[in-house]
């Protein structure tokens, strides 16, 4: 064969190539056309249910359609080719991303990559997405464990701004001692103590209401996504599936004492021997580690004489196993007080501590001299070689407030345990003069006659004096009445005068001269 021949019979082999090829590619674009057909059948339905046709339970787009994440580009004759191969997108308008990253509340998982020294986020779960084109105002995120991947460290919730976050605020803000919510993006991690402590008031906020806005129904959803997460977490799973049963005993875990100690709850406890008092707590029992007991502190109001001032108490709670009834602790909640009188109620005893509050105020403030002089009765606490012991005593007592720790050593002891003052000027620390009363304390420090030492009375034991020198001045004291007018005058105008500004000391030393010396004689 020549070379005109052999040339002819590559040509004709290259022509059939060419049909070959041009028949595919045919067959190639009716199939293409064929799917996208069906993208925009499925994006007609999508508009009016908000979900792809034949699939009422997710909004991702199948396998086969187009991958609408990239660069797109319009449906033309010069990129063909590359519509065909898949190396560029169609610029399809109804193909949007439908995928998780537009639900307003994402779940994912947390893990550390060890090829970035970063942590990732995979989505594993979506939700509410009845409007898939919201932006994402929370996720839910699930922190593995880098020692152990299959373990789960800790679980977060993450708020941005939006609806959801406005209305966890309305709960919420009240109660913001720490003042995490006054932000636009609040950060949250297990065991979620501010969201347990207002779990029922949450729980209520998740319902719907006759007069709320698609908005806000959106919020009450979402609410409900995150609630059921805190629910499922780490550290409270166990704790949730107990609750209610551990509420109606009135029991409680010692690992699970923090839940009922919210900050600003009013709780009871003995303070001063047998004497309960009502305070409020300020910081709850946390759990940090292994420990053997767990700190509550609580804050009332004490008197130092002049003006009220914050103070706080701290009570151990003791490692427990298995659950403990709620008022058997030292310091529980005052809602799950008993009376001694089963016909008394809570109000009955509020309305008796603030009445002792009242006296304890006007002990705390009485006018010196004999306004200070009182009878008592009963136990009381004194300091005898730097020891604390419970005496009885009967007899006169001198009631008064003195800042300065007149029972021994650098802290002031008080009742059965330190006492440490605030220097605070926290808006929730400003209370009415009568829940400064409820709160106050149930002894008033004084000066026992009988004892000669500083100690402790019980403030319902403490009784007006009865003085008798009246009437032996009168009766029995033989003197002229004139001279006992004279005298008595003497003294009315003295004590008159004790504490009186502006009136003259007669003794050069500061702190003499106070008294009323009178030389009888006679026969």
């Amino acid at each position: 064969m020549d070379g005109h021949d052999s040339a002819f019979a590559r040509f004709a082999k290259s022509e059939g190539t060419v049909a070959a090829l041009e028949q595919r590619y045919i067959a190639l674009l009716e199939q293409r056309v064929a799917q996208l057909n069906q993208i925009v059948s499925s994006s007609s339905v999508v508009e009016k249910t908000g979900n792809p046709a034949g699939n009422e339970n997710t909004l991702e787009p199948d396998k086969d359609e187009v991958d609408t994440s990239a660069s797109k580009t319009p449906l033309t004759k010069e990129n063909l080719d590359k519509v065909v191969d898949g190396t560029a997108k169609v610029d399809d308008p109804a193909s949007e991303d439908t995928s998780e990253s537009q639900a307003r509340v994402r779940e994912v998982i947390s893990r550390y990559n060890e090829k970035t020294s970063a942590f990732e986020e995979i989505p594993i779960e979506k939700a509410n997405l009845k409007d898939e084109r919201k932006k994402v105002s929370c996720v839910l995120r699930n922190v593995k464990d880098i020692g152990n991947p299959n373990a789960i460290a800790r679980n977060e919730v993450d708020l941005g701004p939006g609806p959801l976050l406005d209305l966890m605020k309305e709960v919420m803000v009240d109660d913001d001692v720490d003042r995490t919510w006054t932000g636009q993006h609040v950060n949250l991690s297990s065991p979620f103590v501010s969201l347990v402590h207002k779990w029922d008031a949450l729980k209520e906020a998740e319902n719907e209401r006759a007069d709320d806005s698609s908005e806000r129904r959106e919020a009450r959803a979402d609410l409900r996504t995150v609630l059921e997460f805190v629910g499922r977490s780490k550290e409270l799973e166990l704790y949730f599936k107990n609750r209610e049963s551990h509420r109606s005993s009135k029991v409680v875990e010692w690992q699970y004492l923090w839940t009922i100690f919210p900050v600003g709850t009013e709780v009871i406890a003995s303070t001063f021997m047998e004497e309960k008092q009502i305070l409020i707590v300020n910081d709850p029992p946390y759990q940090y580690g292994n420990e053997k007991s767990l700190s509550l502190w609580c804050w009332y109001y004490d008197h130092d004489g002049t003006d009220w001032i914050v103070a706080e108490l701290e009570f151990e709670l003791g490692r427990y196993n298995g659950t403990k009834p709620i008022d058997a602790l030292p310091c529980y909640p005052l809602e799950y007080h008993k009376q001694k009188d089963e016909s008394a109620s809570l109000q009955d005893l509020k309305l008796e501590f603030t009445k002792r509050g009242e006296k304890f105020k006007s002990l705390c403030t009485a006018k010196p001299g004999v306004g200070q002089m009182f009878d008592y009765k009963g136990q009381l606490l004194s300091v005898e070689n730097h020891f604390r012991n419970h005496q009885n005593n009967e007899g006169t007592v001198g009631a008064k407030w003195n800042p300065i720790p007149p029972l021994g050593g650098e802290d002031l002891w008080l009742g059965e345990r330190p006492i440490y003052f605030l220097q605070t000027n926290e808006k929730r620390f400003e209370i009415s003069e009568k829940k400064k009363c409820l709160i106050a304390p149930p002894r008033v420090l004084g000066w026992s006659s009988v004892r000669k030492s500083w100690c402790e009375f019980i403030i319902n034991q403490v009784k007006d004096a009865k003085l008798s020198n009246g009437s032996i001045f009168e009766k029995e004291l033989q003197l002229d009445p004139d001279v006992k007018t004279m005298i008595r005058a003497l003294i009315t105008q003295h004590n008159g005068q004790l504490g009186t500004e502006g009136v003259e000391n007669p003794d050069l030393i500061e702190g003499k001269g106070r008294g009323l010396v009178i030389m009888l004689h006679g026969g």
